[in-house]
């Protein structure tokens, strides 16, 4: 039996013994929008034993996938389109697999134009309305599965104005704050979600530039965004969150100045580390990807000189974190997926290459990292005891990345050590 026939079985072994929730992928995942006029479509990912992507499927969704957000549990993905409609436009959302292939459960209809969407929960879904010249909203609506012969539905039970121009939304950690963006009036505005999906207006917050792709630190301590091509075009928001009240604080220091080349290199985006040691802000006239150090304490960031140039203007599609990789996407020049190790120093180096999402314009980009669980159970069947040495020696020989047990990027005789620790702490 060949290699990769071995790490199928043991592959398979997992799925059917790890205690998984219903429907999230059975390993690190991702997932990419391709914005083609032509075609629009989804692209699943999984990662090879070096961190590379792997091609598993290309989902057939309505033209321009745009907005993509995976629900809390990883068992939905929605998706929002910008098509030529100007009354209303697609939501679908998407079934995940343990193989990470996707199945249509739904599809249904939002107003002009959902240019970004967000679960809340696994139940709840914001989707905004993005219009020019005209009031913009942002949308919540309750989602249910379909049952029986009961098809799925997506019912609004919210509704909030956002501004003039709104094409991002973005969740607190804690689940009951959502953030969106509006870059006519410079402003983030705070909204409080209760149980049942409903909408509150909490207070808007003044940045002085456009607040775009905007991402908050799994602390819930602070939010990040672009200032595009608005200030100079090398504005980097950054503030303290108050999860109470929605009201964002400048960080000290804010707003910071991108070191990119150009003269308005134009950041368009924010994702914090897995660690929230380091935030990678993407540009979009320059196409990189940067890596800033994070003050733990009070948010301040500083440059670390790192960088990936993706190609020329535009090229840079979206960006996203996955435990100790960073994925971003080519969405013109190589229409595909580049997958980075993060190491400590906020450096980054390229896994493989680029990796076709044999699809139109990749865009958006966003990940699955299974919950973590009991990490010395490695063969998932909720006893310790020989045979977890057995499966850890055996990905240790495929090369898979769990057998990186001290996460130092390097698989080597101590993550022996490593594991033998764990397995003699047990599990909680």
């Amino acid at each position: 039996m060949n290699l990769s026939c071995i790490r199928a079985t043991i592959c398979v072994a997992c799925w059917l013994f790890a205690p998984l929730a219903p429907g999230q992928p059975a390993e690190p995942a991702a997932f990419v929008g391709n914005n083609g006029n032509a075609e629009g479509s989804v692209t699943s990912f999984v990662f090879g034993p070096g961190g590379e992507p792997v091609f598993v499927q290309k989902t057939p969704a309505a033209n321009n996938a745009y907005g993509l957000s995976l629900s809390p549990s990883g068992k939905w993905l929605a998706v929002t389109h910008t098509t030529a409609s100007t009354t209303v436009e697609a939501v679908e959302v998407f079934g995940v697999h343990a193989d990470a292939t996707l199945t249509l459960e739904g599809s249904f209809t939002t107003p002009d134009s959902p240019l970004d969407c967000a679960w809340v929960t696994d139940s709840v879904l914001v989707v905004t309305r993005t219009r020019i010249n005209q009031p913009n909203e942002l949308i919540s609506y309750r989602f249910s599965p379909a049952s029986g012969p009961v098809p799925a539905s997506l019912v609004e039970v919210g509704r909030e104005g956002t501004g003039t121009f709104t094409a991002y939304v973005t969740v607190h950690p804690g689940r009951q704050v959502v953030f969106t963006g509006d870059s006519d009036l410079n402003t983030f505005r705070a909204f409080r979600v209760d149980g049942g999906g409903g909408l509150a207006f909490l207070m808007d917050n003044f940045t002085g530039a456009f607040p775009i792709g905007p991402g908050i630190t799994h602390d819930g301590r602070h939010l990040y965004a672009g200032g595009g091509t608005s200030a100079g075009g090398h504005t980097i928001h950054a503030y303290a969150i108050n999860a109470g009240t929605g009201e964002l604080t400048p960080v000290p220091g804010a707003p910071f100045s991108s070191v990119s080349p150009g003269s308005s290199p134009s950041p368009k985006l924010a994702v914090a580390s897995s660690d929230d040691a380091y935030v990678f802000v993407g540009h979009g006239s320059s196409s990189e990807v940067r890596s800033l150090a994070r003050d733990p304490l009070t948010g301040a960031l500083t440059d670390t000189g790192n960088a990936f140039d993706v190609g020329i203007q535009g090229d840079l599609g979206g960006v996203a974190v996955l435990g100790n990789l960073l994925l971003v996407t080519d969405s013109y020049s190589g229409t595909g997926l580049y997958s980075f190790t993060i190491h400590g120093d906020g450096s980054f180096t390229m896994n493989g290459g680029l990796v076709s999402t044999q699809g139109v314009t990749p865009r958006e980009v966003v990940a699955w990292e299974p919950p973590a669980g009991c990490y010395a159970d490695c063969n998932g069947d909720g006893v310790l005891n020989l045979s977890d040495f057995g499966c850890f020696t055996t990905k240790f020989a495929l090369g898979d990345l769990y057998a990186d047990c001290n996460a130092d990027g390097v698989r080597n005789l101590a993550d022996f050590g490593c594991f033998q620790t764990k397995f003699a702490l047990g599990c909680p």
